[in-house]
C-alpha cells in the first residue's frame, strides 16, 4: 500500500468502458475510507458522457450491493464532487 491508498480498475463489458477505483484513507475519522470512481479516458476512441456516466453508476451500484449485505459497514454514501476538494471533513454530517 502506498501512503495515499490503493488503485484498481474495472471494465464494464457492455460498453467496454474502464472505471478507475481509488481508495483513500479518510484522515478525519477512524476506520473510514473514501472510494473515488473516475472514468479512464481512451486516447483514440472517447466514450460519450452518457456511456461514461452509466459505467460509473454501474460500478457504484455494484459497490452499494456488496456493502449493503455486509453488517461490518455502518455508513456509506456517494458525493458528486470529491470531498477532499470540497472541504467535507465528516461524512456523517453532509
Amino acid at each position: 500500500m502506498e501512503d495515499w491508498g490503493w488503485y484498481a480498475s474495472v471494465r464494464i463489458e457492455d460498453t467496454n468502458t474502464s472505471i478507475a477505483m481509488l481508495f483513500y484513507a479518510w484522515d478525519y475519522l477512524d476506520d473510514c475510507w473514501l472510494i473515488g470512481l473516475e472514468p479512464r479516458r481512451k486516447l483514440i476512441r472517447r466514450q460519450s458522457d452518457e456511456v461514461t456516466r452509466a459505467a460509473v453508476d454501474c460500478v457504484a451500484d455494484a459497490i452499494d450491493d456488496m456493502l449493503e449485505e455486509d453488517d461490518r459497514f455502518e455508513l456509506f454514501g456517494w458525493y458528486e464532487r470529491n470531498p477532499f476538494d470540497s472541504g467535507v471533513t465528516d461524512p456523517r454530517k453532509s
